[in-house]
């Protein structure tokens, strides 16, 4: 089977960057929990830029 790749990027309002943040966290943990066929799942942020990068494999 071919591997699918996704990248999704968050632009947050600046009050709500922290918010997003950890939402993002506690959706990581789930999918890395109860998705075993997702080979990666991770967030890094972008704070100069206002991003979450969410990746998945």
């Amino acid at each position: 089977m071919p591997e699918i790749n996704v990248t999704a990027v968050f632009i947050p309002k600046p009050e709500k960057f922290e918010e997003v943040s950890t939402l993002v966290t506690e959706v990581i943990k789930q999918v890395q929990e109860h998705e075993p066929d997702t080979l990666l799942y991770y967030a890094y942020e972008i704070k100069d830029k206002n991003e979450i990068v969410i990746v998945e494999r």
